[in-house]
Formats: structure tokens, sequence, C-alpha cells
């Protein structure tokens, strides 16, 4: 089992029209002690990533544990 499973995770800011996608569809699995790099340009929904990682935001849809 992993330490971390992310499965198909989103984040959406606003609806409608306005709606944008900081995060779509991420799936991952992290094993204990591996090291890991997030890297992608700017805006790109990093940081929004890290957030729902560490608990401080919370996903649009998908799931972790």
């Amino acid at each position: 089992m992993a330490y971390m499973d992310l499965m198909s995770i989103r984040k959406q800011y606003g609806e409608g029209e306005v709606a944008v996608w900081a995060v779509k569809g991420i799936t991952c699995a992290i094993e204990k002690g591996e090291w890991i790099a997030i890297m992608g340009e700017s805006g790109s929904g990093k940081s929004t990533l890290l957030s729902i990682m560490g608990a401080l935001n919370a996903p649009s849809g998908g799931s972790y544990r």
C-alpha cells in the first residue's frame, strides 16, 4: 500500500463560464521514503496540488489517502 494515493484529483475555482480548472485528474501513488518533484509552468496547479496533498485545500473531485 502506498504512503499517499491520489486518484483522479481535480480542483475547480468558480462556476459556469468563468470556471477555471487548477488541477485536472491527477493520479499517482507515492511510496514511503520516495522523493518526488512536482514541476510545471507558472499557473499549472503545482501549489494547488501541494495544498490538497497537505490537507490545506479540499479537491473538487477525486480522492486521496
